[in-house]
C-alpha cells in the first residue's frame, strides 16, 4: 500500500475533523462547513506545534537551557 503524500494527509485530516463537528453539533449538522479556512489553520499549527516539540524532547537539556553556568 502506498504510503500518503503530506497534502493527501493532510486534506483528509480536515476533512475528518469537519465530519467530526458536523456529527456532534447539530448547528453545523444542518449547515455545513463550507470554509475550510479555520479547521486548516488548526491543523497546520497542531503539525507545527508537535514538529515543536519532537525538537525539544531530541535537544540535549543544556541547548534548551542555554548551555551550563
Amino acid at each position: 500500500m502506498k504510503e500518503k503524500s503530506f497534502t493527501e494527509a493532510f486534506y483528509e485530516c480536515t476533512e475528518e475533523v469537519a465530519q467530526v463537528l458536523e456529527k456532534h453539533f447539530e448547528v453545523i449538522k444542518f449547515n455545513p462547513i463550507e470554509d475550510m479556512e479555520r479547521i486548516n489553520n488548526l491543523v497546520d499549527q497542531e503539525i507545527l506545534d508537535g514538529g515543536r516539540r519532537q525538537l525539544r524532547k531530541s535537544q540535549p537539556q543544556h541547548q534548551i537551557n542555554g548551555g551550563s553556568k
